[in-house]
C-alpha cells in the first residue's frame, strides 16, 4: 500500500477556460487499470472539508483491481487548485439570489468542463450501456461529504449545457454521493445538530482541529429504522472504536489534511441554502435532469456510525425522493461504517472492502 501511496504524491494540473476565466485543477490520476484494454470505467471523486484529494488513495488499489480508474481533483482552494479571486466569492456575502445561484453554477460548469477535456485527453473508454459489467467504460461522479455539493452542480451544470459538453453527457453513468451532511443540500438543519466548529465555547483557535478530529469518530446512534432525529448522537463519539484519523497513513496526512480553506471558502458556500436545495432538486429529481440523462444512476452511501448531519440527510433525501415519485436514487447503508472509512488501515481489510463493492455496485457492478 505503501508503494503505491508513493506514486501518487506527485499531484497533475489541468488547466482550462470557463466563461473566459482560466482555471487549473490539481488531481491524482490512478492511471489506466492494468486490464485497460477492457472497456474500463472512471470515476472522478471530489472531496469534502479538511481532507482533500489525498484521502482518496486508500481507496484506489481496490478500484484499480476491479478495472476502474479514479481520478481525485483538489477544489478550488486547496493544494495546487485555482484559489478563488474576490470577485468571484462577492456573491457569497451578497443579496443577490441570481448571483448566489450562478455562484453554484459557474462551479459545476468547472468540473464539467474538466471532466469534459479529461476524457477527451486520455481518450477514455467511452460507455456503452446494456452490458452487465463494470467494464462497459463511461463515467461515475463521487461527492464526498461537501464535495456532494460540486458534483450535484456539476449535473445540473451539465444538464443546461445542451450544446457542449457531449462527452460528459454521453459518458456520465453514476452520481455517487456518499453522506453528504444537511448543510451541503440546504436540507433542514437538525435542531440538534452540532460540531465543533460552531461551538463558540472552544476556542476559535482550536474549533477546525478539533472538527477535524470529531469528524473521523465513530458515533452509536439509536434504531435509525424509526427515522426519528432523537435516536441520533449529535455530540458525542463512542470509544468502541478508535477514529479514521488515528490509523491515517503518515503521507495522507501530512499532505491530505488541510484547514484553513473551511474558514476562507468552504463555510461561506453553506449560507447558500436556498440556492444549494434548488440546485440539488434540479440535479437529483429533475425532469430535465432526467431527460438529458436518461441512464444515470444516482446512489446514497451512508455509513451507520456516521455524524448524525448525514444520517438526517439521508432522510431528508428519502423523502424528497418519494415526493417526486420515488425510486430516483439508490440507497445503500453500510453497517458500522463512519464518516471516513476511506481512511481507514487496520479495519480496511473488511469494511474497506465493503465501502468499495458499494462504490462498484453504484457503478453498476454485476
Amino acid at each position: 500500500m505503501q508503494s503505491y501511496i508513493s506514486a501518487l504524491q506527485e499531484l497533475k494540473r489541468s488547466s482550462f477556460l470557463v466563461n473566459g476565466r482560466s482555471v487549473t485543477f490539481a488531481y491524482i490520476d490512478s492511471g489506466p487499470p492494468s486490464s485497460h484494454t477492457l472497456a474500463y470505467a472512471t470515476i472522478f471523486a471530489i472531496h469534502g472539508i479538511c481532507f482533500n484529494s489525498y484521502t482518496f488513495t486508500r481507496l484506489s488499489p481496490v478500484l484499480q483491481n476491479a478495472g476502474v480508474r479514479l481520478v481525485a481533483l483538489n477544489r478550488r482552494g486547496y493544494r495546487g487548485s485555482s484559489a478563488y479571486t474576490d470577485a468571484e466569492l462577492a456573491p457569497l456575502s451578497g443579496q443577490d439570489t441570481t448571483d448566489k445561484a450562478r455562484f453554484l453554477e459557474d462551479r459545476g460548469l468547472e468540473y464539467a468542463h474538466f471532466i469534459e477535456g479529461f476524457v477527451a485527453k486520455e481518450d477514455l473508454p467511452a460507455f456503452t450501456p446494456g452490458q452487465a459489467s463494470i467494464n462497459q467504460g463511461g463515467v461515475g461522479l463521487l461527492g464526498w461529504s461537501m464535495g456532494c455539493t460540486f458534483s450535484a452542480a456539476c449535473v445540473a451544470a451539465a444538464v443546461k449545457c445542451s450544446g457542449t459538453l457531449q462527452r460528459l453527457r454521453a459518458n456520465l453513468r453514476a452520481h455517487i454521493m456518499i453522506e453528504p451532511p444537511s448543510v451541503s443540500f440546504g436540507l433542514p438543519y437538525p435542531p440538534n445538530s452540532y460540531t465543533p466548529f460552531i461551538d463558540e465555547k472552544i476556542p476559535m483557535y482550536a474549533r477546525l482541529p478539533m472538527t477535524t478530529r470529531w469528524l473521523t469518530a465513530y458515533f452509536n446512534h439509536g434504531d435509525l429504522d424509526t427515522r426519528d432525529l432523537n435516536v441520533l448522537e449529535f455530540v458525542v463519539p463512542t470509544t468502541d472504536r478508535i477514529p479514521s484519523l488515528w490509523n491515517m497513513d503518515d503521507v495522507v496526512q501530512e499532505k491530505g489534511i488541510e484547514e484553513e480553506p473551511v474558514f476562507s471558502v468552504d463555510a461561506p458556500i453553506f449560507r447558500l441554502s436556498e440556492e444549494l436545495n434548488a440546485m440539488y432538486k434540479e440535479a437529483l429529481f429533475g425532469s430535465v435532469m432526467r431527460s438529458a440523462f436518461p441512464g444515470l444512476k444516482t446512489s446514497l452511501l451512508v455509513g451507520t456510525k456516521a455524524i448524525s448531519m448525514s444520517i438526517a440527510s439521508w432522510w431528508s433525501i428519502e423523502q424528497d425522493d418519494v415526493a417526486n415519485g420515488g425510486g430516483l436514487v439508490q440507497y445503500r447503508v453500510l453497517d458500522g461504517l463512519n464518516h471516513f472509512v476511506r481512511l481507514t488501515t487496520i479495519l480496511y481489510a473488511h469494511l474497506g472492502l465493503l465501502f468499495t463493492l458499494h462504490v462498484l455496485d453504484a457503478m453498476g457492478r454485476p
